[in-house]
């Protein structure tokens, strides 16, 4: 499994670059490693004179034959 700094430096990168990023975590404890993740890039930002924001949605997964359908509800 990646590291916490790993997931949140991702984050900042891939936000710098412009690009839209979502996380899914499936369970508490996905969920919590997600959180440190988040608050780990949110300090990485701080550091560039930026902040993050974040938006938690809770919603269903599918799985199928044809694969995984993330349902989000909007």
């Amino acid at each position: 499994f990646p590291s916490h700094d790993s997931v949140a430096g991702s984050l900042v990168k891939n936000i710098n670059e412009g690009k839209d990023v979502e996380l899914v975590a499936i369970g508490a404890g996905a969920v919590n490693q997600c959180v440190k993740a988040l608050a780990i890039a949110r300090g990485f930002a701080g550091q560039a004179g930026k902040d993050l924001l974040f938006r938690v949605e809770m919603g269903w997964i599918l799985f199928g034959i044809t694969g995984v359908d993330l349902t989000h509800n909007q």
